[in-house]
């Protein structure tokens, strides 16, 4: 300009922080969700003594003494350990409302010597739901920047008053933890991460057909400058979900 000179160098140039990888995170959530995952197994266990007692010395009958017998194992995860067992066709019609995900892994898990069916379905709705809560506090630390809130959401999610459902043979912790998964993978740009964990959740619950929700709204970020590849991986995140 007029005689004036300007120079750019490459100090004058704010440095481009790189974002962490999952894996710089994991170890961490981790050791942030245990305590919270074993404070909510204490309290579920004190609540079986409970009813136990109850039952015992009130010399209690019927279908609510049989749930509490029946443990972790009672309700849905009855259904589950019947399934994993015996298969649809042993279970009965009635049991083709729940879907085949979480019995197949249950079922892969007991043939392992010493494991029964029903520790199976105990043992993968238990890890899955670590993991789960794991990550979601990888997501919440990546999304947000605020490990205090983080570790807080790891309380929160294992401590709502649904989430006995993590402890017992139910499917919700291993649909927690294919849908936080997607979650990450779709906001990171793993579309085919996304994908095959959509289809996961699709086939572990039928709520697992929401995540095409956010799969559609993230797909749809800078769709236009996307190359013709790309948006093929997007298209299939869309879809997994519910195929």
């Amino acid at each position: 300009m007029d005689g004036v000179e300007v120079s750019v160098t490459a100090t004058d140039v704010p440095p481009v922080t790189p974002r962490p990888s999952l894996r710089a995170f994991l170890p961490g959530a981790l050791r942030s969700s245990l305590v919270p995952w074993l404070v909510a197994r204490a309290l579920v266990g004190a609540a079986l003594l409970v009813g136990h007692e109850l039952v015992t010395h009130h010399h209690l009958t019927g279908a609510a003494a049989a749930r509490v017998h029946q443990g972790l194992l009672g309700w849905d995860a009855g259904w589950y350990q019947s399934i994993a067992g015996h298969g649809y066709a042993g279970a009965g019609p009635s049991s083709l409302r729940f879907f085949p995900l979480f019995p197949l892994v249950a079922r892969a898990l007991s043939v392992l010597p010493g494991i029964s069916v029903g520790a199976a379905v105990v043992v993968v709705a238990n890890i899955s739901a670590l993991i789960g809560t794991a990550l979601m506090v990888v997501l919440v630390r990546l999304e947000s920047g605020d490990d205090r809130l983080a570790r807080r959401s790891a309380w929160l999610i294992c401590l709502a008053p649904a989430a006995f459902t993590f402890v017992m043979g139910y499917a919700e912790g291993t649909l927690l933890a294919l849908a936080v998964g997607c979650f990450l993978a779709l906001r990171t740009r793993h579309w085919g991460f996304a994908a095959l964990l959509g289809v996961a959740a699709g086939l572990t619950r039928p709520l697992g057909a929401l995540l095409l929700v956010p799969a559609a709204v993230e797909a749809w970020r800078d769709w236009r400058g996307a190359a013709a590849g790309e948006r093929l991986a997007r298209s299939a995140a869309v879809a997994g979900p519910v195929v």
